[in-house]
C-alpha cells in the first residue's frame, strides 16, 4: 500500500474517532431524581399511622379565660369540634384533658368523645377555675379541691413558660393549647417587656428544635363571644414596693366578641395529615366564616419524579440543551400560599460541576390541586454526565408577620379589649416565626436532579434539610 493511500485512511480514521468522541460526550445522558421523601410507619390501605400515641389537650386556667365558657358563645363549640377533628384522624390512643398556669392539673387521663359529652362540659366550666376562697387570709396557698387550681394558676400566664413546659412533656405526642395570648407586662419589669418575650419564645423554639428537627407548630386564631371580666395591668410607679410597678384592673363584657388561639405542637408529619381538615373550625367561629392561621415547620426535601421524551429518561439533545419536566410532590409539605410556589422567580438553583446558569425554569410552574403536585418544566444546557442541581424553595421574608398577625396585634390592654385584639401577640407571634426561619435557613424545601451516563442511575436516599449543613440560610404559613 502506498504512502497516499495509507495517509488517506488514516485520515479517515481519525475524523471517525473525532465524530464519536463529540457524540460520545454528549451521548447516553440521562436525568435522575436525587432524593426521595422519608419513610413514614403508615398503613398501606388505610394511611393511618401504625404507631398509636396521646393527644394531650391544655387549657390555659388564668382567670382571664373564664369569660370564654359562656353558653351563649362559640368557644366550647370551637374546642369540641377540635378534638373531634383530631380523635377522628385515627392517630390516638389516648385523650389527656389538662388545665395549665404555673404547674399542670390533669382533669381525665382517658378522654374520648364518643365517652360522655359532659365530661368535656365539666372540663369547660369556669367554677372548675376558681380556687378555695374560704380561709381568705392564706388566700396564695388555696386551691380548688375538684381541679388543684390554685391561686397562683389563676394569675399566671408567662406564654414562654407555659409552652416550654407543654413541649417538655410532648415527646411524640401531639399537644394541643388553648390561650387567649394575651402579653401583659408583669410586675417590676421594664419598658420593653414584649420584646423580652419575643427573645423567650424564640430561644424555646430553637432549643426545641434542636431537641426534636421534626418538631411543628400550628397556630390557629379564632373569635368567641365573651362574658365576664376582662383583666389587664395598669402601670402604677408610684406603687413601687416589694419590686411591683402595676396594679390590676378589669372591664366587664357581656357578649363582647374576643379573639383565643389553639396551638397544635406535633411532630411535622403529624400535623400534615389533619391540618386541611381543621378549617372546618371556621363554622365555629364567631362573626367569621373563616379561621387565621399559620403553620411554621422545619425544612424538607420531597419526592419528585423526572419526565422526559424517553421512557428511560435519557434526554434529546438539541443545540446543546435538553429540556424535561420535574413533577414535585408537595402534599406532604406544610405550606399554604400555592400562589407563592407557582412562581419560578421564588426557586434558587445551587448546581456542583456546572456553570451558573446551566438550568433554568422554562415556562410555567404547574399545581394541581388534587394531587398537590407542581410540574415545573426544567431547561438544562451544557448537557453531561455527573451534574447535581439542588432546587430550593424560598421563604417568603417579608411576609414573616402575616397581615391578619399584624391586624390582630394590640399595644394597649384597656383598649384591646373591645377591639377584638390581642395585647402583644405579634410578639409572641414572631419569637415562632423568627426561630423557625433561622432554623431551616431561609428555604421552605429543596430536592435535587441529576444527570448520569448509566441509564439505571444510583439515587441518594434523602435526609431533611439541614440548616448547618446543606442550606446556610427557611418556612411556611398558613392561612
Amino acid at each position: 500500500m502506498n504512502a497516499k493511500k495509507i495517509l488517506i485512511i488514516g485520515s479517515v480514521i481519525l475524523a471517525v474517532g473525532v465524530i464519536c468522541l463529540l457524540v460520545g460526550g454528549k451521548k447516553n445522558v440521562y436525568v435522575k431524581p436525587d432524593n426521595q421523601s422519608e419513610t413514614e410507619t403508615v398503613d398501606s390501605v388505610t394511611g393511618v399511622d401504625k404507631s398509636k400515641t396521646s393527644l394531650k389537650f391544655y387549657l390555659e386556667c388564668s382567670a382571664s379565660m373564664n369569660g370564654y365558657m359562656d353558653h351563649s358563645g362559640r368557644f366550647k363549640d370551637a374546642i369540641n369540634g377540635c378534638l373531634s377533628i383530631l380523635n377522628s384522624s385515627g392517630y390516638f390512643d389516648t385523650i389527656q384533658l389538662n388545665y395549665i398556669g404555673r404547674t399542670v392539673h390533669e382533669f381525665n387521663s382517658n378522654f374520648t368523645l364518643n365517652q360522655t359529652e359532659s365530661l368535656l362540659n365539666e372540663f369547660l366550666n369556669p367554677s372548675y377555675f376558681q380556687y378555695n376562697k374560704e380561709n381568705i387570709s392564706h388566700v396564695k396557698n388555696s386551691k380548688n379541691p375538684k381541679s388543684g387550681i390554685t391561686y397562683e394558676d389563676r394569675n399566671y400566664s408567662k406564654l414562654s413558660e407555659v409552652l416550654d413546659t407543654i413541649i417538655k412533656r410532648n415527646r411524640e405526642d401531639v399537644s394541643v393549647f388553648v390561650s387567649d395570648c394575651i402579653l401583659d407586662p408583669y410586675d417590676g419589669q421594664p419598658e420593653n417587656y414584649l420584646a423580652l418575650c419575643k427573645t423567650d419564645i424564640y430561644n424555646l423554639f430553637q432549643n426545641a428544635l434542636k431537641n426534636n428537627p421534626n418538631l411543628a407548630v400550628q397556630i390557629i386564631q379564632l373569635n368567641s363571644k365573651f362574658v365576664g371580666s376582662y383583666y389587664y395591668k395598669v402601670q402604677n410607679p408610684e406603687m413601687a414596693k416589694d419590686g411591683k410597678n402595676s396594679i390590676t384592673e378589669t372591664i366587664a363584657l357581656n357578649g363582647d366578641v374576643r379573639p383565643y388561639y389553639i396551638w397544635i405542637i406535633a411532630n411535622r408529619d403529624r400535623i400534615s395529615k389533619f391540618n386541611d381538615k381543621l378549617n372546618r373550625l371556621k363554622e365555629h367561629n364567631e362573626n367569621s366564616e373563616s379561621i387565621n392561621s399559620a403553620i411554621f415547620a422545619p425544612g424538607k426535601n420531597i419526592s419528585i419524579e423526572i419526565k422526559t421524551n424517553n421512557p428511560d429518561g435519557m434526554l434529546n439533545m438539541k443545540d446543546d440543551f435538553a429540556t424535561f419536566d420535574v413533577i414535585a410532590d408537595f402534599s406532604d409539605l406544610l405550606i399554604d400560599d400555592i400562589s407563592w410556589i407557582k412562581k419560578k422567580e421564588n426557586y434558587t438553583f445551587e448546581t456542583r460541576k456546572a456553570k451558573d446558569g446551566d438550568v433554568i425554569i422554562n415556562g410555567d410552574i404547574k399545581y394541581e390541586d388534587q394531587t398537590k403536585k407542581i410540574t415545573m418544566p426544567i431547561k438544562l444546557t451544557n448537557v453531561r454526565p455527573n451534574i447535581r442541581t439542588t432546587i430550593k424553595l424560598k421563604t417568603k421574608d417579608e411576609e414573616i408577620v402575616p397581615q391578619w398577625v399584624k391586624d390582630i396585634n394590640g399595644s394597649g390592654a384597656k383598649n384591646d379589649a373591645k377591639n377584638i385584639k390581642t395585647t402583644g401577640f405579634k410578639y409572641l407571634f414572631e419569637g415562632v416565626s423568627e426561630a423557625y426561619k433561622d432554623f431551616n435557613g431561609n428555604y421552605i424545601t429543596e430536592f435535587s436532579i441529576y444527570t448520569t451516563d448509566d441509564s439505571k442511575g444510583k439515587t441518594k436516599k434523602q435526609r431533611p434539610i439541614d440548616s448547618k449543613k446543606e442550606s446556610k440560610s427557611k418556612q411556611s404559613d398558613k392561612k
